[in-house]
């Protein structure tokens, strides 16, 4: 339900409650909204008074806003001590000390009043010790009863509850505690249960059977759980142990990548990461499923191996080309000629390595130079390859006179109206040949007068 309507009632400022031996508020008995007073010192102390102001629209009885005066007695070094030590101190020759029950680290003395307002030493900085906050167990298992008020420096225990069982837990309140919420200090510790009536798989017990522990096949860490929800029956169940998995098969990242080996990996084995053919592996790695592994999506820890592609021989062989198996190149075969270039291609979808040759062409023969084929023979000069050479004859009644004649047809030619290339012309002469019959015109037999 929800209420509305009503209003605090608008009301005067009251005096606030201070110390009367010090602090004089007498003319801020009741102060209207918007006014003000003044609050002095009183009695053995001096200072400058301040003003309290009430303010517009107060609704509280203790709503007067003012900042203490600054109070202090005239005499600071004259002051007696009290007539009986004050609550947490006491007094003795050797000064003031921290009475039992409290404690402090420096105690600092000024000059005061008792409760008759009369100037007194008043010593400060001990604190009353207290009792510890209780602990905040299990209430199904554990029994805190005992801890609600442990003092300072006092323990308790804290025992199991039936039917749970085991060794009561010691819980201590520190010494000097002077904080009311500090809990009481000590370490948890479960209780102990009956074993499950049955026994579930990936469970046993140690050799002296007080531990249960996880069976072989199964990681993990064996506990014994007594209670199943947020009821308080015991309901013994054991957890924590896991049926061992094999990591997931390895999946390539790159047609290079042999996996073949790493199928299925049981935890704590290994297996071989190489080069598929006709990459060459230059150092394989090992990958590892981690021992103990329980999750089936679990990869093996692995680095890729490093490969180098060496070039497969292409099938069918190129005309003109052949292989060199040791080396993963081609070469010009006899009848062709250039610089052999051999790349792959691999296709990524299929893995497949394409071979491509290029650089070698079909050399062709020389044509034949120009002759005179009444003088010379060149019948030895015909189809000559590239690279290779002739010597051509004379024909009857022509004579060699001089070196044989040589033709050549260069190296790597590929062009089949290459001429060949005389290096030794022929020298094809006759020494005598009938004359001519009949005599041209022009011309007649005689001696030249």
């Amino acid at each position: 339900k929800e209420f509305e309507g009503c209003r605090p009632v608008v009301r005067p400022c009251l005096a606030p409650p201070l110390d009367a031996c010090k602090y004089d508020v007498s003319s801020c008995s009741v102060i209207q909204p918007g006014g003000s007073c003044s609050i002095a010192c009183t009695g053995e102390y001096v200072g400058e008074p301040v003003t309290g102001h009430c303010p517009e629209g107060n609704v509280l009885d203790q709503g007067l806003e003012f900042r203490f005066p600054r109070c202090k007695t005239e005499n600071q070094t004259d002051c007696p001590l009290p007539a009986e030590d004050p609550p947490g101190y006491k007094h003795s020759d050797e000064g003031w000390q921290c009475a039992e029950g409290w404690m402090g680290t420096s105690i600092i003395t000024r000059c005061g009043h008792d409760e008759q307002c009369n100037l007194v030493i008043e010593p400060t900085g001990c604190t009353k010790t207290v009792a510890c906050a209780p602990p905040t167990t299990d209430p199904c298992e554990r029994d805190n009863v005992d801890c609600w008020e442990v003092q300072a420096g006092g323990t308790c225990e804290i025992g199991c509850k039936m039917p749970f069982s085991g060794d009561p837990i010691v819980a201590t309140c520190p010494e000097g505690n002077t904080d009311a919420t500090r809990a009481l200090e000590w370490e948890w510790e479960a209780c102990d249960c009956m074993d499950p009536r049955e026994t579930p798989p990936g469970y046993k017990k140690d050799f002296f059977g007080i531990t249960w522990m996880c069976a072989e096949g199964y990681a993990g860490t064996a506990t014994k759980r007594c209670r199943r929800g947020k009821t308080c029956i015991p309901e013994p169940e054991l957890v924590g142990c896991e049926i061992l998995q094999p990591c997931t098969a390895l999946l390539a990242e790159s047609c290079e990548q042999d996996v073949s080996d790493c199928a299925s990996v049981a935890p704590g084995e290994t297996c071989v990461v190489t080069c598929n053919t006709p990459w060459e592996s230059e150092e394989d790695t090992i990958a590892e499923c981690p021992a103990g592994n329980v999750d089936p999506n679990r990869n093996v820890t692995w680095s890729p191996p490093t490969c180098i592609l060496r070039c497969p021989p292409p099938d069918p062989m190129p005309d003109g080309y052949g292989w060199l198996p040791e080396e993963f190149s081609a070469f010009c075969v006899e009848g062709f000629a250039g610089e052999p270039v051999t790349t792959c291609e691999v296709n990524e979808t299929t893995c497949k390595v394409t071979t491509n040759l290029t650089g070698c062409r079909e050399t062709v023969p020389c044509s034949l130079p120009l002759f005179d084929p009444c003088m010379v023979n060149m019948s030895t000069c015909q189809n000559t390859q590239s690279g290779g050479s002739c010597s051509p004859w004379c024909l009857p009644p022509y004579v060699l006179a001089g070196d044989v004649p040589l033709a050549e047809c260069p190296e790597n030619n590929f062009d089949p109206a290459q001429n060949l290339t005389w290096t030794i012309l022929p020298n094809c002469t006759i020494y005598q040949c009938d004359d001519p019959s009949p005599v041209p015109n022009g011309y007649e037999w005689g001696l030249k007068p």
